[in-house]
């Protein structure tokens, strides 16, 4: 509670309404896709429907589960939230502004006219630094992560279609014990490399196709992320093996830069200055990283305005990139942890370059 009561000082507020289920799953452990956190001083509130009720109180044990709804006598959730305001004496309430729409807001404000001032108020600053228990966790998502690369690498063939690759990787991380892929696949061969953000497509993979696979895992509510660029054959390009050269130190540069103290945005600037300094810094299009957690996006995020400094326990990407128009393209990306002394790559399959020969 010490950091919930940090929160509640800090937007000097009675108490906060979680709306957000990302966060309420964060704050509460309760799983299922609809629920709420009512935060106080001294208690979590965890407000469900009677769909939810045997598991909110299963999972939350150090939560008092208010359930609501289920019948026309029964209490609706802002009548159910009305008589804990009374209860607790609240008078300023947070609310997630970044998750809260005009309509709702106002519908609360028609609802709780005993509420005197309505905050705005951002949980997910909470979630920037990592437990040793959430390290584990997503430890073991990066793990499986890995496993599926090395499975693609064994099995990909040329004829293939992007899309086969990336149900292949699917089923693969489900059978490690993955609950899903924590984004949209990026499998992008060829000339589609060249695209940031080529999600898996119908194309057919050709003889000595640079391919890049970017992807990650849900493994018990936490994410991972890693990109790598391979060769499906044995004679690259030798403008792909030079961009993706320094694309490579690029990367290593600025995960060597990580320590606490230093801000975001200096992780950028080392990738970001390497590759500008060998000619290729318009073709680098995006920002070098971003935090990962409970969502595959979370603050901070590694690009050249995050003036966040960074401290242990905060867990990010790095992944540099160069894209050619109409040539391809290459990104690297690992998942990194800062520690006390500095940092930990939780990702390590191979970043050399593959070439996969007699497929």
């Amino acid at each position: 509670m010490d950091k919930i009561k940090e929160v509640l000082k800090k937007y000097e507020v009675d108490a906060i309404l979680v709306t957000n289920i990302v966060n309420v799953q964060y704050l509460s452990h309760f799983t299922g896709s609809t629920g709420s956190v009512l935060l106080t001083k001294n208690k979590k509130y965890v407000l469900v429907d009677p769909r939810y009720s045997v598991q909110a109180k299963e999972q939350c044990p150090d939560c008092e589960v208010v359930v609501y709804g289920g019948s026309a006598s029964s209490k609706n959730i802002n009548q159910s939230l009305e008589v804990l305001f009374e209860q607790e004496g609240i008078k300023t309430l947070g609310l997630e502004s970044d998750y809260l729409s005009y309509a709702k807001y106002n519908g609360y404000v028609k609802a709780f006219p005993q509420i005197e001032n309505f905050v705005e108020v951002n949980i997910d600053d909470l979630r920037v630094i990592k437990s040793s228990k959430e390290i584990t966790t997503i430890k073991k998502a990066c793990k499986i992560t890995e496993q599926v690369f090395d499975y693609v690498v064994k099995n990909i063939k040329v004829g293939m279609s992007e899309q086969e690759v990336s149900n292949m990787m699917l089923s693969k991380a489900l059978e490690l014990g993955a609950s899903g892929m924590s984004f949209d696949t990026i499998v992008a061969s060829g000339v589609r490399s060249s695209l940031p953000h080529g999600v898996a497509s119908d194309k057919i993979i050709e003889a000595n196709d640079m391919i890049t696979l970017d992807f990650g895992v849900m493994y018990k509510g936490y994410a991972s992320d890693m990109t790598r660029t391979i060769c499906l054959g044995s004679q690259p390009d030798a403008k792909h093996v030079e961009i993706y050269e320094i694309v490579m130190d690029a990367l290593l540069k600025a995960t060597k830069s990580v320590k606490p103290g230093i801000k975001a945005s200096h992780v950028d600037k080392v990738a970001r200055d390497y590759i500008t300094k060998h000619g290729y810094g318009q073709y680098f299009e995006h920002g070098t990283g971003h935090a990962f957690g409970r969502e595959v996006h979370e603050k901070p995020y590694i690009n050249p305005n995050d003036q966040t400094i960074l401290e242990p326990g905060m867990v990010f990407t790095i992944e540099p990139g160069i894209y050619l128009k109409d040539f391809g393209g290459v990104r690297i990306e690992d998942d990194i942890l800062v520690t006390k002394d500095g940092y930990e790559v939780l990702t390590h399959s191979d970043r050399d370059l593959i070439k996969i020969e007699g497929k």
